[in-house]
């Protein structure tokens, strides 16, 4: 998976655009007269990157960031985003992604977007996230490939400056890395994966068979929220904070298991 681009890319390309005067000038949109109608807080007290789902499917991001450390003109930034979404939908004949809310506090600056699906979300923000039916497979197949790669390094780091004589004599055995049972040994780990359900507990992949799961999985560092659905397991690359949110660390392949609800 790639690294997230999100909102978060374009602010910045417009951070840089302001900054050395390469876009021209732009005017913020003259207000109309007359009410407006009260627009619904999809960011609420929310500051840190968030993806909520749906009861149908789509997404609704929002993106969080604080440009203290710059100086720039944010007052056209907002109209820049929304040409920004529009242009994406104009080219690829859609209407997927759409423009939700924006917030500026200062210099803090958040932005909500809703994208149709998961393939909206990845096109637009350059990613690959796997949004899917529970598959206790593709988790386990991510927990073996990092369970090799421990090992890789365990044994390189025994086997550096050692001639083959040496690894011999020191037990070490390079062709232990093509059986999983010799690379739970080196590891200390078990073969099988687990996942970590709110309580705490680990519970073997291969134990859970509710037909009604999904999961979503990425390498990024976010806050998941499940809207009206349920957080019910997560790897080892987070941690569940409630029955409707998880956060992972971005250190690795993060695999979220959760209900979608009704919206």
């Amino acid at each position: 998976m790639s690294a997230r681009k999100s909102i978060r890319f374009i602010l910045i390309m417009l951070f840089i655009c302001f900054s050395f005067a390469a876009c021209g000038d732009k005017k913020d949109e003259e207000e109309k007269p007359g009410k407006k109608a009260p627009e619904k807080d999809y960011i609420g007290q929310i500051t840190e990157d968030t993806i909520k789902m749906n009861g149908d499917g789509s997404l609704i991001e929002i993106a969080c960031d604080d440009y203290s450390d710059v100086t720039f003109d944010y007052s056209s930034i907002e109209n820049d985003i929304k040409k920004e979404i529009d242009d994406f939908n104009q080219k690829n004949g859609t209407s997927d992604v759409s423009f939700l809310q924006f917030s500026k506090d200062g210099s803090k600056i958040r932005v909500a977007v809703r994208y149709l699906n998961i393939e909206a979300y990845n096109k637009f923000n350059g990613t690959d996230y796997s949004l899917e039916i529970y598959d206790a497979k593709k988790i386990q197949n991510i927990y073996s490939d990092e369970l090799l790669k421990e090992a890789e390094g365990i044994l390189n780091s025994k086997a550096e400056g050692l001639s083959e004589g040496e690894l011999a004599e020191a037990g070490i055995d390079l062709s232990a890395l093509s059986d999983p049972a010799k690379i739970a040994e080196i590891t200390g780990r078990p073969t099988t994966a687990v996942v970590k359900a709110a309580d705490g507990k680990e519970v073997p992949v291969t134990d859970i068979n509710d037909p009604s799961y999904m999961m979503l999985i990425t390498n990024t560092e976010i806050t998941f929220d499940a809207g009206n659905g349920e957080v019910r397991y997560i790897n080892d690359h987070g941690s569940i904070v409630n029955e409707n949110t998880a956060k992972t660390d971005g250190k690795g392949y993060s695999a979220i298991v959760f209900t979608l609800g009704l919206d």
